[in-house]
């Protein structure tokens, strides 16, 4: 019995021990509180005697702090003071103190103190276990998967477990006070109930099974013990039973015994040979292949129990004796034989000999087969065969082919592969997947790996790393093959480089034809307007003239016919413009370049402009060289001089001036011919637009002339045609200056 002394007098604590040691208590002291705190945690004792005068802490939190811990129950705590004050005394009781002896000690008084607490704490330790013990049990009959019964000792139930209710359906209330034939199936022979209770009243256990009925009506089995309990005086004064739930266990007997007899029909379904035998070479078990065997080769018929001796030949028999031996010794043996049979054929036969282990781990046979396998046989020589002959496709294949292993290493490839990122073979032998591919690292190799094994087929697009830096477009089609060593990738590279160019070509042409088309629309539209007002104005003009000309005088009639011919001719110019610009679009205009004298080209279309020109009394200004020729096509460039000049005509007010020129640039080796005026101009925005079809917007001229802009639209395709450019210079007010340059070597454009 350990006691923990926590006392400050080391006088008084020596005289106590002495005390306590004679009484066979083992006494540890404490001179301070830290202390005894501290020994409290490190050492069981089953009791403390404290003093609350300590020179380092109150003893009140000493006590305090050992009930943190332990209960008064586990550890009883006695507080020794020289106190007589009954609050002091009730505060340490109220504290945790089990007792209290006051100071100076009678020594006698505490060890009776010490002995009564003693006593009390073994009592309620053995009250505590035993408790624990009945929960415990308690615990164990209530979770337990068995049912239990108690009865008295006419048989009516006081006591179920829950798997009672879980088993049966009924619940606790409903079976207690109830007979257990509550569960009587009527299918239990009444001799059994008979035997039961003359057993057990004769005071001896029975076991057995009975088939019951749960509550819902479903029938079950279950196993059985059913005991008698009795008092001090060796009366019954109770039954239990323990019950479990076989219903399961009977199932799956009546499957071994239908699966028995399907195994046997199975075995004997098997072509397969089969035997087996026991130590002494006895047959044990044959199926009908083996009956069937021994006929052809012995024509016998095969009893049990015979000796496997008589079914082999003699020749044969010191090799079938020995592997059946080194089987009893626990080494399976398998091997392929060749056989000839009665009809002189060559079979292959694949024998095991292997041995039988009985429920208890004990071996007490060896079985014995033989399988035809001269079909498998012929088929793997078949399979040699075809792998040469696909390892030649794949090596041969002009379509890059790798095989790598799960981790991404190269493991064989053939010429095509290396040839086409332009490596050698040994540069490409050591390669990695992810030194191919643009877009794999090792890392996420890992992760394709995972997709494949998931797939077995992976397609997918990337990008292979050409030697020379360059980046391939590739369809890559993977497949996991399944090695008798585990699993290899098999994938294909297919170069789409090529077609993903053409592909982008394609919209992009796709898209600059739409953008053609609407243009056309637009331009379409606009021309229709044009032309429709062109002809209303002719029409309403001639009509008036058929209408008043008798009316008029001759310089009114004049002024009208003048009108009719501006608009003839702005509608002529228009199909003009418009023949000229089909054509072109076409590709019907066929370009032939020519030695051209500039300056007469530039006066027939001046003389074709006269009547506009002086209209608005324009001086023009021809600067061009009589002794200067280019060489160009003399149509195009009559359509390009033409539409410029109209334009310089249309946008320059009555008095103003054009100048013509051009000007031979060694240089850059181009003529660059430039239509100046002293017009109104033109704005940014206009010049940015002043050529797009899509984009340009006609505006009246400086006496109301109407157009389409389909003029500098072909001026500016017939430029293009002869590989030069037109370039503009203007301000609003200040007019405007279009250069056309031309090259002096010609090489048209389509």
């Amino acid at each position: 019995m350990n006691i923990l002394l926590v006392e400050d007098s080391p006088v008084a604590a020596e005289r106590l021990h002495f005390i306590l040691s004679q009484q066979n208590y083992t006494v540890a002291i404490a001179l301070h509180g830290q202390q005894a705190l501290t020994m409290v945690e490190q050492d069981s004792f089953h009791l403390v005697l404290l003093d609350l005068i300590l020179p380092d802490v109150d003893g009140l939190f000493v006590l305090t702090r050992i009930r943190e811990q332990f209960s008064s129950a586990r550890l009883p705590v006695i507080a020794l003071s020289g106190t007589d004050n009954r609050e002091r005394i009730l505060e340490i009781l109220q504290s945790g103190a089990n007792d209290f002896v006051p100071k100076p000690i009678d020594e006698f008084f505490l060890l009776v103190k010490i002995k009564n607490l003693i006593s009390m704490q073994q009592a309620h330790i053995a009250l505590e276990e035993s408790l624990e013990k009945n929960r415990i049990f308690a615990s164990v009959v209530e979770q337990s998967p068995s049912y239990v019964v108690v009865t008295d000792p006419h048989g009516i139930i006081q006591y179920v477990n829950s798997s009672f209710s879980r088993i049966t359906g009924y619940g606790v209330q409903e079976a207690v006070g109830k007979n257990p034939n509550i569960l009587n199936s009527g299918l239990m022979p009444q001799e059994v109930y008979t035997e039961l209770w003359s057993t057990i009243l004769a005071g001896n256990s029975w076991q057995g099974e009975f088939i019951n009925r749960r509550k819902n009506g479903e029938i079950y089995y279950e196993k059985v013990l059913v005991a008698p309990i009795k008092n001090d005086n060796g009366e019954i004064i109770r039954f239990f039973s323990i019950k479990e739930d076989i219903s399961d266990k009977k199932i799956v007997e009546a499957a071994n015994e239908r699966y028995g007899r399907i195994l046997n029909a199975l075995f004997n379904s098997f072509m397969t040979i089969f035997f087996l035998l026991d130590k002494q070479f006895n047959i044990i078990y044959y199926n009908q292949a083996a009956v069937d065997s021994v006929f052809l080769l012995f024509q016998k018929n095969i009893q049990q129990g015979d000796s496997m001796r008589s079914y082999v030949k003699e020749q044969v028999w010191p090799i079938f004796e020995g592997n059946v031996r080194e089987a009893f010794a626990g080494n399976r043996k398998s091997f392929e034989k060749q056989f000839s049979t009665p009809g002189g054929e060559t079979r292959w036969y694949l024998l095991n000999y292997k041995p039988v282990l009985d429920s208890k781990g004990d071996m007490f046979a060896v079985a014995f087969t033989a399988r035809d396998i001269s079909d498998r046989k012929s088929v793997e020589k078949e399979l040699r065969d075809s792998k040469a002959f696909y390892a030649e496709l794949f090596f041969q294949s002009t379509n890059p082919m790798i095989v790598t292993d799960l981790n991404g290493n190269l493991l064989f490839f053939n010429d095509a592969a290396y040839i086409s990122l332009g490596y050698s073979k040994e540069e490409y032998a050591g390669f990695h997947i992810s030194n191919i591919d643009a877009y794999d690292t090792r890392e996420n190799v890992e992760e394709r790996i995972a997709q494949l094994r998931l797939k077995r087929i992976l397609t997918f697009e990337t990008k292979h790393r050409h030697k020379d830096g360059s980046l391939r477009d590739i369809i890559v089609h993977s497949s996991l093959v399944e090695q008798s060593r585990g699993y290899l990738v098999l994938a294909t590279f297919h170069d789409i480089t090529a077609l993903k160019q053409t592909g982008a070509q394609l919209r992009i042409n796709a898209g600059q034809l739409r953008d053609a088309i609407a243009a056309k629309d637009k331009l379409f539209s606009i021309i229709a307007h044009d032309l429709k007002n062109s002809f209303h104005g002719i029409l309403g003009l001639t009509e008036l003239l058929l209408t008043i000309h008798r009316e008029q005088s001759e310089e009114e009639r004049e002024d009208l016919l003048r009108d009719v011919y501006q608009s003839l001719r702005l509608a002529y110019e228009l199909l003009e413009n418009l023949l000229a610009w089909s054509r072109s679009q076409s590709q019907k205009i066929e370009f032939k370049p020519e030695l051209i004298d500039i300056a007469k080209l530039a006066e027939s279309v001046l003389s074709h402009l006269r009547l506009q020109i002086e209209k608005k009394q324009i001086r023009i200004q021809n600067e061009i060289s009589e002794t200067l020729k280019i060489r160009a096509d003399r149509n195009m460039l009559a359509v390009i001089l033409r539409n410029l000049v109209s334009n310089a005509v249309k946008f320059t007010p009555k008095g103003g001036s054009i100048f013509i020129r051009l000007q031979s640039n060694m240089e850059q080796k181009q003529y660059v011919l430039c239509i100046q005026d002293t017009g109104v101009g033109m704005s940014p925005e206009i010049q940015e637009n002043l050529f797009k079809l899509d984009r340009n917007k006609t505006t009246p001229g400086t006496d109301s002339e109407q157009g389409t802009g389909l003029g500098l639209i072909l001026a500016h395709e017939f430029t293009q045609r002869h590989g030069g450019r037109i370039s503009v210079q203007s301000e609003p007010g200040k007019g405007s200056i279009l250069c056309v340059s031309i090259p002096m070597s010609i090489y048209p454009k389509a």
